[in-house]
């Protein structure tokens, strides 16, 4: 656990292991994926976690399908937290379309799917944990509120800003690729893509309708327009109350679940005008993408300038590049499914990022998929035709 992001949470989810099955089956798993990767010529580590993994999803759901209270509502966000380093390793996906863990190691000619890519597929569920059980969070003062305070993503642009760099200068660029005809292709045949009722979409209207709530309700003047603000931006006290009020609005449990594989589609019905519209949702997401792309360039790019200026925290940017999944909402992670180029190119530079941002052995999590995926995903993007420089 010591190698793991956000190191307040681990006393307490630890304390609570030998009393929740779902938390130790989880951290059983966690540390076979860790073993795993440290030693690949193993089989049995990746054995032990494909079969953990179903097992702790399972208990997991079966937690969440209670009311969240005081007694557990850290131990339920901390097991989401190790479910998504889990799948940050869960590169399973590509064998199943016999794609081996190296560039050109494809057997098929259907090219790259990340519809069943379950790092994608299980991130809301952080998220909704978070949103879920906030109220209880905030009852108990949870050290989950302590991590809600933290924002990587500034602290690292406020460094990059004393170096002169500009963190959001990669915005441009992937918004003129995003508007430019050439690039508006998938790749998934038709019935591969995410349908309108799978979990994660579940997830993220219930995200939308909060982050509506807040902007109709409080003032964000003073606010960047490009945050979320049930991320920062206002309170928890502010966010709980929106939250609040969408449910009572709904009269439903529209959290549902935690979106996983053995979710089945319909559970909820859905406002489709509750959802972020496609080109809004991907600028979010490069706008989180930009200060890591920034920071590839500012120790040759400024440092000379600004000598002893400041370096992003690590402790920064591993949170950042950790939750980079957690915050792609339902629409871009229909364009994951649907093999849209655009969004390609955006997972290239981001797995390029991840690559060179955190070679170290405590970013283990991380290691095998940034490189794999940069690779793969370059040569998908070369077969179809595309390059992934930005102008």
């Amino acid at each position: 656990m010591s190698t793991l992001s956000l190191p307040e949470v681990w006393p307490t989810v630890l304390r609570q292991a030998f009393d929740e099955e779902f938390i130790m089956s989880t951290i059983l798993c966690v540390a076979a994926a860790h073993l795993a990767v440290l030693s690949p010529q193993e089989p049995k580590y990746s054995s032990a976690k494909s079969q953990l993994l179903p097992k702790s999803l399972r208990l997991l759901r079966l937690g969440l399908s209670r009311p969240i209270t005081k007694q557990t509502c850290d131990a339920l966000a901390g097991t989401t937290v190790l479910v998504n380093y889990i799948s940050w390793c869960n590169l399973d996906f590509l064998a199943e379309q016999h794609i081996s863990h190296h560039p050109g190691g494809s057997d098929t000619t259907t090219g790259l799917d990340l519809s069943q890519d379950q790092l994608f597929l299980l991130s809301p569920g952080v998220l909704q944990v978070y949103l879920q059980g906030l109220p209880v969070f905030i009852e108990h003062d949870s050290v989950f509120l302590t991590i809600g305070k933290q924002h990587p993503r500034i602290n690292i642009e406020n460094v990059l800003a004393a170096r002169g760099e500009d963190a959001t200068r990669f915005v441009e660029p992937f918004m003129k690729m995003w508007d430019d005809p050439r690039y508006m292709t998938c790749s998934a045949p038709a019935g591969d893509q995410a349908s309108s009722d799978t979990p994660f979409r579940r997830t993220w209207s219930f995200f939308s309708e909060v982050e509506s709530e807040l902007y109709r309700t409080y003032d964000t003047s003073s606010r960047p327009k490009d945050v979320m603000l049930v991320y920062y931006g206002n309170t928890p006290e502010e966010t709980r109350d929106a939250i609040l009020r969408v449910q009572s609005a709904k009269n439903s449990n529209a959290a549902g679940d935690i979106p996983t594989p053995e979710s089945q589609p319909g559970e909820v019905a859905l406002g489709e005008q509750a959802l972020i519209p496609r080109r809004t949702a991907f600028e979010r997401v490069v706008r989180r993408l930009s200060p890591l792309l920034s920071c590839l360039s500012a120790p040759q790019g400024s440092a000379n300038a600004f000598p002893g200026a400041p370096m992003p925290r690590q402790a920064d940017l591993q949170r950042l590049i950790f939750t980079f999944p957690v915050f792609c909402c339902g629409a871009m992670l229909e364009l994951v499914a649907a093999g849209d180029a655009r969004t390609l190119i955006m997972l290239y530079h981001f797995y390029r990022a991840v690559r060179i941002l955190l070679p170290t052995e405590e970013s283990w999590w991380a290691g095998e998929r940034s490189r794999h995926l940069e690779g793969l995903i370059l040569a998908e993007l070369k077969a179809r035709g595309y390059d992934a420089c930005l102008r």
